[in-house]
C-alpha cells in the first residue's frame, strides 16, 4: 500500500462499523481513538503484531514534534494567596 493508497483510503473510504464515516470525519469530529481501534483490529485480523510493526519514522518525529511544543516545564503555578 502506498502513502496515496493510504491518504485515498483515509478521506474517502467509510468504516461501517463506525456508522459508515470515513477516517477523517471521525478524526474531525474527536473520534480518531475509534479510528487506531479499528486499524488494531485489522492488524489482529490479519495476524499482525502491531507493536512489532512500529510507527512510521515520521509519526515519532510528529509526535515529537507536538511534546515539543507543550508548555515548559519547570514552571510552578502562581499561588493563590500572596
Amino acid at each position: 500500500m502506498t502513502p496515496a493508497d493510504v491518504a485515498q483510503w483515509y478521506a474517502h473510504d467509510a468504516i461501517a462499523g463506525l456508522d459508515g464515516l470515513t477516517a477523517e470525519e471521525l478524526v474531525a469530529c474527536g473520534r480518531g481513538g475509534e479510528v487506531v481501534h479499528f486499524l488494531l483490529g485489522v492488524l489482529a485480523s490479519e495476524g499482525i503484531d502491531a507493536c512489532a510493526v512500529g510507527p512510521p519514522a515520521r509519526v515519532a518525529t510528529t509526535c515529537a514534534s507536538a511534546h515539543d511544543r507543550e508548555a515548559p516545564r519547570g514552571r510552578r503555578a502562581r499561588s493563590a494567596s500572596p
